[in-house]
């Protein structure tokens, strides 16, 4: 027996093996029993399952078979909810035998989309003939998955910090894909936004998720409009030039992407690469989430990588260098990086995010950094490895004999920088953070481009200068200097003039 109100939809892809196949699954409301990370405690709720019950396949897996098994679809469909179960034909013969297919135009010039999400829409969904729904689903959809990838390599650590807000998020999209009814003006709104899943995710996060569904905060949304376009990336903005807009570009390989760039930029220094790939390794292998996220100087004098943290905290050898080391050349870039992954070819994955105008960046970084308070020196004995002394310095000692604690005390192995107010540089992190998931995503190539395009424009080739004369031979200048002798003697006594004939 199927639960009350279920609905029944179908789904065919191609199979893992081979085949195409074709799933029927019931979606309906089921009472669950769950942590509430609000309440804190555990609740009984009701939340969205989809099952499946059966499973057909086809043993080819060309596209008459992938057609076929969407007429097998169409059979079920009829069905079960239509008012007598019939197939439609959906194919004729013409004269060569051949089969051909007949669609109405729209859903013929249609792309596929590869979503399972989509996929159960646009079978089963109430606005699933609604151009403007799809789109705004498919926008949806690409949001939730890039809040996903974003995840990865994060510390458990980071993953419970941020467990409040991953409800909130699966929540708004579970909820707009499949639950809500957009009115044709809702549509509208949210499709002005690059990423309309984080307004929700936002706002549903800010309410405490204290409703019953999140179609409460829609409406709340709705009746604001002003206030969240003024607050949110829209899609206008991405039609703004490479050069003038801020981009991130998710999942990348580091090593592959911004190698191009150093290749492009360096012109002395280009060992500096190497040091920096080295970084990124150690990053991607360090257990400590503050070690994954860098910014990246790179210009024609070479690069230099250090960690957002101690960038933030003034005075430290990151902060100096990011800060203030040759901010006002017009070749030089920044960029934020979030080592996320390793892959199975052991590439360092990761999200580069750019930074813009180095200058403005550079007076940033002064304005808001945090006093420096303190300095823990880890020291390794040089005769024995397994020997270590660890001493914390404040500030004003460490500066009254900086040379005692970096070379007269021993080998200096690790530094830890440490701010005034550690809740202050976190919330500054936060921030930054915030603004930076607010940009627009786009694919590598666009980074490249936009390097390439700042480089012609700062880089002009060097105007040729005038070619030198060959020096004259003795001899050249000895007749030089005869007719010029000759020439003076004819202005300074006047030229015979030549007799008339008579």
């Amino acid at each position: 027996m199927f639960p009350k109100d279920a609905e029944i939809f179908c789904n065919v892809d191609y199979g893992g093996s081979e085949g195409i196949y074709l799933g029927i699954s019931v979606r309906y409301e089921k009472d669950i029993t769950e942590f509430n990370p609000v309440s804190g405690a555990i609740e009984n709720v009701k939340r969205l399952a989809i099952e499946r019950f059966a499973t057909g396949k086809t043993l080819g897996d060309t596209i008459d078979d992938l057609d076929r098994m969407n007429l097998v679809v169409s059979s079920v469909t009829a069905a079960l909810y239509g008012g007598k179960a019939e197939v439609q034909e959906r194919y004729a013969k013409i004269e060569s035998s051949e089969v051909a297919r007949i669609y109405p135009k729209s859903e013929a010039t249609k792309p596929l989309t590869q979503s399972k999400y989509l996929v159960r829409i646009a079978e089963t969904h109430h606005l699933r003939g609604n151009a403007k729904f799809m789109e705004l689903a498919e926008r949806i959809d690409q949001n939730y998955t890039d809040y996903q990838n974003s995840l990865k390599g994060l510390s458990m650590d980071d993953i419970f910090s941020r467990a409040v807000y991953m409800k909130a998020m699966s929540d708004a999209h579970n909820y707009m894909l499949f639950k809500h009814d957009f009115r044709d003006y809702e549509l509208d709104f949210y499709l002005q936004f690059q990423n309309p899943l984080e307004v929700v995710g936002d706002v549903w996060t800010d309410r405490n998720m204290n409703h019953n569904e999140v179609g409460f905060v829609l409406k709340d949304i709705s009746r604001q409009q002003e206030n969240y376009l003024s607050e949110y990336p829209l899609m206008d903005d991405i039609n703004v030039s490479v050069d003038d807009s801020l981009r991130r570009y998710m999942n990348i390989n580091l090593e592959e992407h911004l190698g191009k760039i150093a290749e492009k930029v360096i012109v002395h220094h280009i060992a500096d690469w190497q040091t920096d790939i080295e970084a990124l390794n150690n990053a991607a292998f360090s257990d400590c989430p503050d070690d994954k996220r860098l910014f990246w100087q790179v210009c024609s004098f070479g690069t230099h990588m250090s960690t957002e943290r101690e960038t933030f905290i003034r005075d430290t050898p990151a902060y100096n260098t990011m800060a203030h080391y040759r901010e006002n050349d017009p070749d030089i870039f920044g960029f934020y990086i979030e080592v996320t992954d390793v892959d199975d070819s052991d590439n360092v994955i990761g999200n580069v995010y750019e930074i813009g105008n180095y200058a403005e960046f550079a007076k940033h970084i002064r304005k808001v950094a945090v006093p420096l308070e303190s300095i823990t020196f880890t020291y390794s004995d040089e005769r024995s490895e397994d020997e270590w002394e660890t001493v914390n310095v404040s500030r004003k000692e460490f500066d009254a004999n900086p040379r005692h604690f970096t070379v007269e005390k021993g080998n200096v192995a690790e530094r830890d920088y440490h701010p005034f107010d550690e809740a202050q540089l976190a919330r500054l992190i936060s921030q930054e953070r915030i603004s930076r998931d607010k940009v627009a995503v786009a694919l590598p190539h666009v980074l490249h481009l936009g390097v390439t395009s700042k480089l012609d424009k700062v880089r002009k080739p060097p105007e040729k200068s005038p070619e030198k004369k060959k020096p004259k031979t003795l001899a050249e200048k000895l007749e030089a200097a005869n007719k010029k002798a000759k020439s003076h003697n004819a202005q300074k006594h006047g030229a015979k003039k030549p007799k008339e004939r008579e």
